[in-house]
Formats: C-alpha cells, sequence, structure tokens
C-alpha cells in the first residue's frame, strides 16, 4: 500500500538522507537496526510505515533522536531559527513578566526583589 501522507514522505526522505550520510547500505543499516533489509526499502520507498519500534531502532542506528526522523528541513512553513525570537533573553524576559503580574513582590534588605507564593498553598 502505497502512503500519500506528506509525513510518510518526510521521514522517508530522512532515514535515506541520514543512512547515506553515514555511507550506510540499506543492508547495513537493516542490520544495525535489527529489521530486514526489505523493511528499510519499503519504508524508504513509503510503501510501509514504520512501527514505534522500529522508529526507535531506525533512529539509534542513525545516531539521532526518534523525533528528528519527523522533522522536514525543506518546508517553506518552518521558520529557519535565526528568524524564531525565542532566545534565552527573551525567554527569561518573558518569565520575569509573568512573575511580576502573577506574583506579590517583597524587598529583600539586600534591594534584590523576591516573589511571595504564599496565597498559592492549599488549605
Amino acid at each position: 500500500m502505497k502512503y500519500n501522507l506528506e509525513i510518510s514522505k518526510v521521514v522517508s526522505r530522512n532515514i535515506r538522507e541520514k543512512r547515506s550520510a553515514l555511507g550506510y547500505s540499506q543492508e547495513k543499516l537493516a542490520e544495525i537496526a535489527h529489521i530486514t533489509p526489505l523493511t528499510v526499502w519499503k519504508i524508504e520507498n513509503q510503501d510501509a510505515w514504520p512501527s514505534p519500534e522500529t522508529v526507535m531502532s531506525l533512529a539509534q542506528a542513525l545516531h539521532i533522536r526518534p523525533y528528528e526522523l519527523y522533522l522536514d528541513e525543506y518546508t517553506d512553513s518552518v521558520l529557519p531559527i535565526q528568524d524564531v525570537p525565542l532566545t534565552k533573553q527573551n525567554i527569561l524576559e518573558a518569565v520575569q513578566q509573568t512573575l511580576d503580574k502573577l506574583l506579590p513582590k517583597t524587598d529583600s534588605p539586600s534591594g534584590d526583589v523576591s516573589y511571595s507564593i504564599s496565597h498559592f498553598s492549599r488549605h
């Protein structure tokens, strides 16, 4: 059965590219992942969908995390990381703003601001 899902294309392309980058043949990848070469061929040709166990085995054999098989590096809908404004500083500022809004502040003798969470405790 041929899968027409876009994600199937992404998974098959990622497996093929990562396998090639490591210099593995389909047979070598199958051996390392403890699956059959036919399974690798079917997944790469979108004739089969990998089970969760097969995804884990393939990812381990390809030296990647399982979720990386589903990442589409070629889509126009994903912003390049440099375009995403979530830097560490942005995140810290957002947390600080949230704390300022939600929690009452208390001043310490050193001049540092701390937050009181006593009103969140359950009785």
